[in-house]
């Protein structure tokens, strides 16, 4: 039982850690959108990714998150998203602009 609690410890700290180590980035919502960047790059511009890390940045995601998903921790959230996206890459288009109001 001991042995089952420490892999599935493992497992949540590696859900929520991965994406700074693999994108290189300080948090969460940063490497969210440094996955979108280098999305983008290699399969040509898209005008979501772009659009997003142009406009909006890390900072800007962190709330968008905040004002979708309230009761979470945006980190959290960011975090999901990231791997939402490296499973689904179409699941970037969850984070269009246009779906938000910032007001």
């Amino acid at each position: 039982m001991k042995s089952i609690a420490i892999i599935l410890f493992l497992a949540l700290l590696g859900f929520y850690l991965g994406p700074t180590f693999i994108e290189g980035a300080d948090s969460q919502c940063d490497a969210l959108v440094a996955y979108a960047m280098n999305r983008s790059s290699l399969e040509g511009p898209s005008p979501m990714a772009i659009g997003m890390i142009k406009a909006f940045g890390p900072l800007v995601v962190k709330k968008m998150v905040q004002e979708r998903y309230p009761d979470l921790p945006p980190q959290l959230t960011c975090a999901g998203l990231y791997w939402k996206a490296v499973v689904d890459p179409d699941g970037l288009q969850s984070l269009r602009p246009s779906d938000w109001n910032l007001q």
